[in-house]
């Protein structure tokens, strides 16, 4: 048999990257970079390399299952927030010619929608952040009195920490909401216009924060559960140190939010404490986490283990090391200009 050929997208993402690295040079795997920015820096760490348009682009299903026939992949590993969606809800189509281990639609919606997150967590019974929609402006006002401050303002519908701000005080709060007013809906932004311009406030947690990285197989078990404390973390700079440990509440609530969401596939779990203690539930995303390969050094090799998953191999719980440290601030590329692909 030959080398089982990967198509990682999002090569210009810390997600993408990161599943990249980890699967660079692993014995039997041929990992295809693909991204649609041409200058995505993932996509020069592979000889092999495809420009894939965006999901709002319109034709973004049919281009993608040309690039995995073309380049006879084995199995599709999609990293970005917005594919997972369509990809899910297309899922048969791709069965057809390659394989790949996303969640079901229904929990993929369950994650992409932070207040439908919460009210689904909240049903359950999970520990999750105190979370409020605000519809208008006076309702700001019973936001910071069932929340106190401070608090945080957020886009219901977002990635990467666009639109956050901590407020401590109504006339912040009002001015942070005025701002995200005007900012939504982001010009990428492929979700439901309505869903994009909606804002939520959300209860500020005072204690350490936790990035769980994790892998639950097609019939519920946890294949991987690895956090990762946060030492520093600065979402918007994507500036962050953090520090794999063996945290029993982390673990725990990452299993119950997995179960409770039924995720499948790679999953990242963000998570806090509140100030008795508790671990809540800050977000979850249905794709590979953006510190994977912290996870990687420290002995866990989520990507591949997805990779044999998907390839129906049977694989075992694998743990991870403590006081593996990753940390983030700049990352630069070089290559020959000619070594641009061009678009298909």
């Amino acid at each position: 048999m030959g080398k089982i050929r990967v198509l990682v997208t999002g090569a210009g993402g810390p997600a993408g990257m990161g599943t990249i690295r980890s699967l660079a040079g692993v014995k039997g795997v041929e990992v295809v970079a693909a991204d649609m920015n041409p200058l995505a820096a993932g996509l020069y760490w592979t000889p092999h390399r495809v420009l894939v348009p965006s999901v709002g682009a319109g034709n973004f299903i049919r281009k993608m299952l040309d690039a995995v026939k073309r380049e006879k992949i084995d199995v599709l590993f999609p990293t970005v927030d917005e594919e997972i969606e369509p990809l899910a809800a297309n899922l048969e189509k791709f069965e057809k010619t390659t394989r790949l281990l996303i969640s079901p639609l229904k929990s993929v919606r369950s994650c992409t929608d932070k207040l439908a997150t919460y009210k689904t967590l909240k049903r359950l019974k999970v520990p999750v952040v105190e979370t409020v929609k605000i519809d208008k402006e006076p309702d700001l006002n019973a936001a910071a009195g069932r929340l106190g401050f401070p608090l945080a303002i957020k886009p219901k519908v977002s990635r990467g920490g666009r639109g956050l701000f901590y407020c401590n005080s109504m006339g912040e709060l009002k001015s942070r909401y005025a701002e995200l007013k005007k900012l939504l809906p982001f010009g990428d932004t492929y979700y439901d216009p309505k869903a994009s311009r909606s804002i939520i406030c959300q209860e500020h947690l005072p204690g350490t924060e936790y990035d769980v990285v994790a892998l639950r197989d097609r019939y519920g078990e946890i294949i991987a559960n690895v956090p990762m404390r946060a030492d520093e973390w600065d979402v918007k700079c994507q500036r962050r140190t953090i520090v794999t440990e063996h945290n029993r509440l982390a673990m725990d609530l990452a299993g119950k939010t997995l179960q409770s969401l039924n995720l499948a596939g790679p999953i990242d779990v963000e998570m806090k404490g509140d100030e008795k203690g508790t671990m809540k539930v800050l977000d979850v995303n249905p794709r590979v986490g953006g510190d994977v390969e912290l996870a990687t050094a420290a002995g866990c090799n989520i990507p591949l283990l997805t990779v044999k998953l998907a390839m129906g191999d049977k694989v075992k719980y694998a743990d991870f090391c403590d006081d593996f440290m990753l940390i983030r601030y700049l990352g630069i590329q070089t290559m020959r200009k000619g070594a641009v692909p061009k678009r298909q």
